[in-house]
């Protein structure tokens, strides 16, 4: 009895369910997830092509070509395009009580648009690193643009609602950026940063001291967010039509989609669509519609 207690004492405790950060609800075009083993996108090995609906976890490595996008919705309810050519992973993310919750993102090259739907309190951390800059958010809708090549260093911010605290990767005084703000992540901008900042933690986007926030805009801050953005659509899919048996000479029924990228609890069409999720159900739309026999309807869920 002895040795079982000590062989049960010695055994290793069961492994933890990672938690799941997010769901891809959008891919155009040749996207990929990878598991991170470094910093380089030829270290994502093994890769496998996005589907929607598919998880994110932690570590989670996601890629796109040329020409391609995926929009990822995390489980706070905030929202992520992750433009052309772009890589993003998840450093860590926790979700904890949902207000002091841990969202750090890498993107480590391309451009993203981020929207951070809830308030991150004061116990919790939500970021945007690249290779110049750490973005900081509380609540905000944002833009980031990590090049590559000879201007790989200089990464940039654009603010579209809120406030984004942009500092350097190695610590040191930051700047706040507001709405219709952008700013430059260079050494150089940071050199003057911290000389403006007087010893202190950050300088306001108000000071002209620095010299380092422009004004963005309202014709270059739409072209950039279309450079990034995902299509708004989540899925667009056949809608039936399920007969009434009291219907008159025309037939009213029920219009039921083939598919909800984010939410749902009717019963699912007998006719799906290869596009929707798996993991998703179909709503029931109320109230029912008027319709001819043979009629076709389609349907698009938009998402911000």
């Amino acid at each position: 009895m002895a040795v079982l207690l000590l062989l049960f004492a010695l055994a290793p405790p069961p492994a933890m369910a990672m938690e799941t950060a997010g769901r891809v609800v959008l891919s155009n075009g040749d996207v990929k997830i990878g598991t991170d083993a470094g910093s380089a996108p030829k270290s994502l090995d093994p890769r496998r092509a996005v589907k929607p609906g598919d998880e994110l976890f932690k570590s989670d490595v996601v890629s796109t070509g040329n020409g391609s996008s995926a929009k990822i919705l995390f489980t706070d309810q905030s929202i992520m395009d992750l433009g052309p050519s772009s890589s993003l992973r998840i450093s860590d993310y926790v979700l904890g009580d949902g207000v002091n919750r841990t969202g750090i993102f890498t993107l480590l090259y391309g451009k993203l648009r981020f929207l951070v739907s809830h308030h991150v309190g004061d116990g919790g951390h939500v970021s945007i690193a690249t290779s110049s800059a750490v973005m900081g958010v509380r609540g905000t809708e944002f833009m980031v643009d990590a090049p590559t090549g000879k201007n790989s260093g200089d990464s940039s911010v654009v603010v579209m609602s809120g406030t984004v605290r942009v500092a350097p990767p190695t610590g040191g005084p930051g700047v706040s950026v507001g709405p219709g703000q952008m700013m430059v992540a260079s050494t150089q901008n940071f050199s003057r940063v911290a000389s403006a900042s007087g010893g202190g933690r950050s300088v306001s986007s108000n000071s002209s001291s620095a010299g380092v926030v422009s004004k963005v805009s309202s014709a270059d801050m739409s072209a950039r967010l279309e450079e990034v953005k995902a299509p708004d659509k989540t899925f667009s899919g056949a809608v039936t039509i399920s007969s009434s048996s009291d219907s008159g000479s025309g037939v009213v029924g029920q219009a039921v989609a083939a598919g909800n990228a984010l939410s749902g609890s009717a019963e699912s069409s007998s006719e799906s669509d290869d596009s929707i999720p798996e993991g998703f159900s179909s709503p029931t739309l109320s109230p029912p519609v008027t319709l001819q026999p043979g009629a076709t309807v389609r349907l698009t869920v938009g998402v911000r």
